[in-house]
């Protein structure tokens, strides 16, 4: 069994880079941990200069059927004291292998050569699960020393104690952690973590999208939603014991009662295993993450600042511009636009097997070029664009995607 140890002094040593790249930049340091080769190193990414007040990236539905409805508005049986509901089995009110559904994963370890669940998390990316830091980073108690947990395994949409037949369970092959999380302990406030996976599973899943706002304007009142896989029995009053092992996939929604400028959450006491699962909103732009589970105490999510955002999906874009694992060879792929139909925009996202020359064109239904979304050169990985109609009428356009030999069409319904 691999550890990555980081002892003290070396935290010491990460604490003043980080402070000293604070002095002049906003970027944020994270560790990167190899565990198929034990290499382990430190980088820089973000942004030097963040002033923006908020930031969204798209969400996709994946190439599998099946869309949940997610309720809009707010629930008239809330959980009492609290602006969210009650955990119920998502099952019992979805199909589990449905969209937004289906994003949602159960964290194991290869312990002993069995399965030991772990935490929740959610598929971000065609191969990356976002998930608490303290999930996969440990420390050990009694001394100064710490390390990342090895032999991890993602399974989406796992639900009743058995994985979906359709999307595998996939190894993961790299943990990303900032280095503020493991220089100090496992109170740190930035308890997030990004896992890349063998196998980009994302593809089938879709993934949901990452969002920062500033302020609290934007929170109030807003409907959020959550899966997770609580994995302890709790008691909710004398007598009243729910029977919670990780095996199941449950459901909660809501709106906030705590909006701070590091957390969010409701009041409502999480139960183990919740931890790494996402508080995300749905509405027409699709589904984003605001926030991930860490505290138990009135479900503390830790919320996304301007750096930290930029930091993510500076990681997510190197991850997606690297070629494909070897667990499953690249080859090019033009997936089906999400949403579809849509008003006005939509997302097409791609994949390209060798780097080279790449076209992406819209036509019309009388197969007339309307628009050109890609003409340039491009390194093999996965991309996507969105696409705003709202110049175009209503109807039905096909996008042609040309890269190398391979050529593909898909077909799009505008709907105003």
């Amino acid at each position: 069994m691999m550890r990555y140890v980081v002892k003290n002094a070396q935290r010491c040593a990460a604490v003043l880079l980080l402070f000293a790249g604070a002095l002049t930049a906003q970027k944020k340091e994270f560790l990167e941990f190899d565990l198929a080769t034990g290499a382990a190193r430190t980088f820089f990414a973000g942004s030097d200069a963040v002033s923006d007040t908020a930031g969204r990236t798209p969400s996709f539905h994946g190439s599998l059927d099946g869309t949940a409805v997610l309720p809009a508005a707010p629930p008239a049986v809330p959980f009492p004291g609290a602006g969210f509901t009650d955990l119920r089995a998502a099952s019992s009110l979805f199909a589990v292998s449905s969209y937004p559904v289906r994003t949602a994963v159960r964290l194991f370890r290869i312990d002993n050569d069995s399965l030991t669940s772990i935490c929740s998390g959610v598929m971000i990316g065609p191969d990356l699960v976002l998930t608490a830091a303290h999930c996969v980073y440990a420390f050990t108690a009694g001394t100064d020393s710490s390390h990342v947990k090895d032999s991890l395994v993602v399974v989406p949409a796992y639900d009743r104690g058995v994985p979906q037949t359709v999307v595998k369970a996939t190894p993961v092959q790299k943990v990303f952690v900032p280095v503020s999380f493991a220089s100090e302990n496992e109170f740190a406030e930035e308890d997030v973590a990004l896992l890349q996976t063998e196998v980009p599973v994302g593809l089938q899943t879709g993934y949901l999208g990452l969002l920062f706002q500033n302020g609290a304007e934007y929170f109030s009142g807003r409907v959020f939603h959550k899966f997770s896989y609580p994995g302890v029995p709790v008691m909710v009053s004398p007598g009243d014991v729910r029977e919670y092992n990780g095996d199941t996939l449950y459901y909660q929604y809501g709106t906030l009662d705590v909006v701070e400028s590091v957390w969010l959450g409701y009041h409502i006491d999480a139960v183990r295993g919740q931890s790494g699962s996402p508080l995300f909103v749905s509405d027409s732009a699709g589904e984003a993450v605001a926030g991930v589970a860490k505290w138990s105490g009135s479900s503390r999510h830790y919320r996304f600042s301007a750096e930290m955002f930029h930091a993510l999906t500076d990681i997510m874009e190197r991850v997606m511009e690297a070629p494909v694992p070897h667990a499953m060879p690249l080859t090019s792929t033009l997936s089906p636009n999400y949403p579809n139909p849509f008003n006005p925009s939509t997302t097409i996202s791609y994949r390209i097997e060798k780097s080279g020359p790449v076209s992406l064109i819209v036509y019309d239904a009388l197969g007339r070029e309307v628009r050109q979304l890609v003409a340039t050169h491009q390194p093999a990985g996965r991309h996507s664009i969105i696409f705003n109609g709202a110049s175009f009428a209503s109807g039905v356009y096909f996008v042609r995607l040309s890269s190398g030999s391979y050529s593909s069409v898909i077909k799009m319904s505008l709907m105003k």
